[in-house]
Order: structure tokens, then C-alpha cells, then sequence
């Protein structure tokens, strides 16, 4: 995170995205990638600079308001969580445009396809086949090592736990992964109990 601080590295991230855009030779309407200052140091105005730049870009290319972050939590290393829900929403934003998403967004679009595809379905043995099928993984996984059933939880309808007293969104990936919705992304339950410590 040290190494993003002085914004350029973001505003070069702007750069490759158009660059990879306009090599695509598609008629899009990405906007141009903001001006920097690669030798900003940091804690400088160069270095708010760069990062009010690049959140000006990432407002232009579409970004959520909610996902966006404050210059001065750039720079000063105060909101290293909204740095990165703006960097995955640009990463959303700029697949739109055909350029290759990180895995973890290529995982959120696999889970969204599988939901909208799963929402037709309206037969109500494989609905509940799947319920059953998701409730099982998650046990497994919080009956299982390290947790060993330690783990605050409880099921409140169909995808949704109370996990340590909050209610959060699963859903399975490709049938084997166990994933958590968290803010504008999915983590897997996994690093969500270890992080968010909910261990009885």
C-alpha cells in the first residue's frame, strides 16, 4: 500500500487501461487518462494531486461515488479499504470495455452469471437441492479445521448467516468455493471468520 501513495502508480494503472482500450480499436467512450507526476513523493501536493486526479478519472470512467476515496486517505494511508473497493470497481468498469479483469472480478461475474441463470430456474427441487448443497459447505467449513464449530453462526433464509452478529450473503462458486459478500466484492468464508473474528 506504501507504494501507492503518491498516486502515480494509480494514474499509470489509468493509462494501461485506456492504452489496452484504444489497442483494442473498439469505439468506446473510456475517458483519457489524467495527468501525474511520476516523481511526486510521497506525503507531497504532488502526491494529493495525483490522487485527486485519478479519482476524477475513476468518477469519468463510472465509478461509484460510495467506492471512491478521499486524497488525503491516499496519501496518508487512512483508507487503505476504499483505495481498494475503487481499484475493484475500475477493474469492473474497465472489463466492460474488454479489458482482462483480476481474478477475484472474474470470480464476483462467474457468481453473478450463476445467479441470474439460477434465478430462472423455477423448479423447486433443484432450488432447494442447491439450499441444501450451500448450507452443507458451510458447515463443512466452519465445523471444520482450524474452527471446529467455534464459529458464531447461524442460518437466518436461503443464502443469508448471521455470522458474529452480522448478516451476510453466501454463495457457492463453481460448487466448491465457499464465498461472502463483502462491501463491493466476495471474500471466501474462510478468510471472512479469520479476519472479521467471530470464533466463539
Amino acid at each position: 500500500f506504501e507504494r501507492l501513495q503518491t498516486g502515480s502508480i494509480l494514474c499509470q494503472l489509468a493509462t494501461v487501461i485506456y492504452d489496452l482500450v484504444q489497442k483494442q480499436k473498439v469505439r468506446s467512450l473510456i475517458p483519457a487518462p489524467p495527468p501525474f507526476r511520476v516523481n511526486a513523493q510521497a506525503g507531497s501536493f504532488l502526491a494529493r494531486d495525483n490522487a485527486a486526479n485519478f479519482i476524477s478519472w475513476s468518477r469519468l470512467l463510472g465509478v461509484d461515488e460510495s467506492c471512491l476515496f478521499e486524497s488525503e486517505g491516499l496519501v496518508l494511508q487512512k483508507q487503505p479499504r476504499s483505495v481498494i473497493l475503487c481499484l475493484l470497481d475500475v477493474a469492473r468498469k474497465a472489463a466492460r470495455f474488454g479489458v482482462i479483469p483480476p481474478d477475484l472480478v472474474r470470480m464476483e461475474q462467474e457468481i453473478e452469471k450463476e445467479e441470474m441463470t439460477s434465478s430462472t430456474i423455477s423448479v423447486d427441487l433443484k432450488k432447494r437441492a442447491k439450499v441444501l448443497k450451500l448450507d452443507d459447505a458451510v458447515h463443512m467449513v466452519v465445523d471444520g479445521r482450524p474452527f471446529d464449530g467455534q464459529v458464531d453462526m447461524e442460518r437466518v433464509g436461503e443464502g443469508r448467516y448471521r455470522i458474529g452478529g452480522k448478516i451476510v450473503f453466501i454463495r457457492m462458486l463453481r460448487g466448491k468455493h465457499v464465498m461472502v459478500r463483502v462491501g463491493g466484492g466476495w471474500d471466501t468464508l474462510e478468510h471472512y471468520i479469520i479476519t472479521h473474528d467471530v470464533i466463539r
